[in-house]
């Protein structure tokens, strides 16, 4: 197979990474508190990373120097808060369009997350992506319980 047609492959499989994140949290929510069950699913995307960094390095560039990549990107990030937010709502049964918790716990998560890929690019891949992510949770995490538990004050 031609490189470029690599490349276009690996660039298109976000969204079966993105599936495989929602289905790991899915399989793990069951057995798990959310926190780490969300640490583990997260693994999903840092693996890849791990995997061929400077192929995402490359691409993680070329959208924060080009808009229309960027706002792609984005609208993939709500697509993983979506399928995140569906799950966490079946988990604690609650309506995940009119409840707090389940959308905002997968946005916590996936803005975790961002920020420490935007880290990690911004040392041009010399970070430590996983222990970024994890101090990134660490720092969330508060939050995610909070957020999990307010819905029970009610």
């Amino acid at each position: 197979m031609p490189r470029y047609c690599e490349r276009l492959r690996r660039w298109a499989a976000g969204d079966e990474r993105r599936e495989a994140l929602i289905q790991r949290f899915d399989e793990e929510v069951e057995h798990l508190p959310v926190p780490v069950a969300l640490r583990d699913a997260l693994l999903t995307i840092i693996e890849a990373f791990e995997n061929d960094p400077e192929f995402f390095l490359r691409r993680a560039q070329l959208y924060t120097q080009w808009q229309p990549l960027r706002s792609a990107v984005l609208r993939v990030n709500e697509t993983m808060v979506e399928g995140l937010t569906e799950v966490l709502a079946k988990q604690l049964d609650v309506d995940a369009r009119t409840e707090l918790a389940p959308r905002l716990v997968a946005t916590l998560v996936n803005g975790a997350m961002r920020c420490a890929i935007d880290t990690w690019v911004a040392s041009d891949g010399q970070a430590d992506l996983r222990g970024l992510t994890m101090e990134a949770l660490d720092a969330v995490e508060p939050a995610i319980t909070a957020a999990l538990t307010s819905g029970q004050r009610r």
